[in-house]
């Protein structure tokens, strides 16, 4: 197959431009720069967790089926079916998705409140002293 670059139209042209400056502003440039402000929230990293959690537990029920259960069936231009094999990126892509899940698991059980904000920091008050002063 020979590449014959005036069988090109703009859309392809278009195209190749995009993903070309795409993979080299990718790694050449930084993206965002985050400016910290108070403190370090942990709701960004267990909101990510919680979006991943549920689509990648879905992603393993899937694969499962479509991987170990159900193998789909090639139906041919010819009307001939032919059934396709298991190849090991199947396998592979199965393993994976399931670590994936597992670490979200393992992420979201983790995740917790740092030390230094925990309510043993906060100073407390008695609810008596309090009234006492607001009465005073």
């Amino acid at each position: 197959m020979n590449l014959r670059p005036q069988r090109l139209g703009l859309a392809e042209l278009l195209i190749a431009t995009g993903a070309v400056g795409l993979i080299v502003i990718l790694f050449a440039v930084q993206w965002y720069e985050v400016t910290p402000q108070f403190r370090d929230s942990p709701a960004l990293p267990v909101v990510a967790v919680v979006v991943l959690l549920p689509i990648a537990i879905l992603t393993v029920l899937v694969l499962l089926v479509r991987v170990f259960i159900d193998t789909p069936d090639l139906q041919l231009a010819n009307g001939a079916s032919s059934a396709l094999q298991t190849r090991p990126g199947a396998y592979a892509g199965f393993a994976f998705a399931l670590v994936l899940a597992v670490g979200a698991w393992f992420s979201l059980r983790r995740d917790s409140v740092d030390a230094g904000d925990s309510p043993a920091a906060i100073e407390l008050f008695p609810l008596e002293s309090a009234r006492r002063r607001d009465l005073s």
